[in-house]
């Protein structure tokens, strides 16, 4: 076992007692031989006091709708530390899941959903793959052509129908970048097509109601898009073993894998994925950078969407 001393990086080492903690318990210290300074281990993997199942199922927890005090009393946190977990890790896992995203679908269904953030209305553009069970979410301040646009670019490309609430927005954003479908409006009579995402919809509220509204631009893009990951990575459906990911091949969990188990092998991955993009070692990584990296993501996302 190698740990290397955050001081020199000088490999040899050698047990120096134990370190008295109220909550991680007794954690064994080390001694360099080089340079005498001591240090602990810290998992160098994401670089956190705390284990990664316990990071796993905290986010668990916070993707299924605790709010940070609740997770902060249960754990015996700070509410800080749960909320830096979530932005930060959250960007991990939306650098990594944003690769994956199946190209067709049959019948492709889409809406709008409103919600309260900076004392003005959010509009949610979401869409929902019903063979595949793929859902797609998309935040933005306007309800435009330009914003149904980059909903549908994101979403899979429908083979057959695409199913809206006839809003005006998608009349010419679905022949510009889907082509010839099929297109149906559920209004009146056949409002009842929609109902697959208006199901999808009440989900995304129950995640979005006991936070109260957003407060800054880039929590509401990194929250919904954790829902989105969560839905369709992690959550397994009703009737089915497999979560969405998984029946398309993305990912492959151990069998008998709860959702904290497949948040940690989720984990696991986007980490190796950041390491091997970016050419860094594990003691590398460092806590500030994939939040800054998603924050750069989002100040474009959100002029797009301006």
């Amino acid at each position: 076992m190698k740990i290397p001393n955050t001081k020199c990086g000088h490999p040899s080492f050698i047990d120096y007692g134990h370190r008295k903690t109220a909550h991680r318990g007794d954690i064994q210290r080390f001694k360099c031989k080089r340079c005498g300074a001591t240090f602990i281990r810290k998992d160098v993997d994401f670089h956190c006091w705390y284990s990664l199942e316990v990071i796993a199922f905290t986010l668990c927890l916070f993707l299924e709708g605790i709010v940070l005090r609740d997770l902060a009393d249960n754990f015996r946190i700070a509410t800080s530390t749960v909320y830096r977990w979530a932005l930060k890790f959250g960007a991990l896992l939306h650098q990594y899941c944003s690769r994956f995203r199946p190209m067709h679908c049959k019948v492709l269904h889409c809406d709008e959903l409103f919600l309260k953030m900076l004392k003005k209305f959010l509009y949610v553009w979401d869409s929902y793959a019903k063979e595949s069970k793929w859902l797609t979410i998309t935040p933005s301040w306007q309800r435009d052509k330009k914003s149904a646009e980059g909903l549908l670019i994101e979403s899979p490309k429908p083979l057959d129908d695409t199913v809206t609430d006839g809003c005006f927005s998608y009349n010419e954003p679905i022949k510009k970048v889907i082509g010839r479908t099929n297109h149906i409006v559920a209004q009146d009579e056949s409002k009842c097509l929609n109902n697959v995402i208006e199901g999808k919809q009440s989900n995304i509220r129950r995640f979005t109601r006991p936070r109260k509204g957003f407060k800054s631009s880039t929590n509401v893009l990194l929250f919904l898009k954790l829902y989105q990951h969560y839905h369709n990575f992690i959550n397994n459906h009703c009737g089915d073993k497999k979560t969405t990911a998984e029946k398309l091949g993305y990912i492959f969990y151990p069998s008998g894998a709860n959702k904290q188990d497949k948040i940690a092998t989720l984990l696991r991955q986007a980490i190796k994925n950041w390491l091997k993009i970016t050419n860094r070692k594990c003691e590398q990584f460092p806590l500030y950078l994939s939040v800054k990296v998603f924050i750069s993501e989002v100040a474009i996302l959100l002029y797009c969407f301006v």
